[in-house]
């Protein structure tokens, strides 16, 4: 299910894929896409393997990532 939505008078679109744990997941399904990670900063235990899982599987869809620094 592909959305579209306007906010800041931008487009953004987004996906909905519920229910694909286990299945194989196209190497750059999403190429040219970006992703940015922003996480608050503070302590907490497992996000570094969380934020380097998402990046490692924004790189392997294809995305540009971006972390985001304060």
């Amino acid at each position: 299910m592909h959305h579209r939505r306007s906010i800041d008078s931008q487009q953004h679109d987004y996906l909905m894929e519920s229910g694909k744990e286990g299945h194989f997941i196209a190497k750059n399904k999403f190429d040219g896409h970006s992703l940015a990670v922003f996480t608050s900063g503070g302590d907490a235990q497992g996000m570094n393997p969380a934020v380097r899982a998402i990046v490692r599987m924004g790189i392997y869809l294809g995305c540009k990532v971006y972390f985001i620094h304060e």
